[in-house]
């Protein structure tokens, strides 16, 4: 393998790398709530990976998880995201 089709210093040639892809957003909204603001970054890098989508929010003591096969509004509408709130998500 030649050292320009080493990706990074892997050892992997570009024809073996994974192609799995996704989007992260988070924010840390000690004012406002973060769960919108997070649905609407999703939302712009969900082309990243649109298998699933999944939000992790915090009060600060513990960590609710909610995930979905499928794009990130159909996340919302069917696991009751709408009426979550925090200030930290991700």
């Amino acid at each position: 393998m030649r050292e320009s089709e080493n990706i990074r210093g892997l050892g992997m040639s570009f024809s073996e790398r994974p192609r799995e892809a996704c989007g992260i957003f988070g924010i840390d909204s000690p004012r406002e709530e973060a769960v919108p603001f997070t649905y609407y970054g999703l939302h712009a890098v969900q082309h990243r990976g649109q298998e699933s989508a999944g939000i992790a929010i915090s009060d600060g003591h513990s960590i609710d998880v909610r995930k979905h096969m499928g794009l990130v509004d159909r996340l919302f509408a069917h696991n009751g995201i709408r009426e979550l709130t925090a200030k930290l998500a991700i």
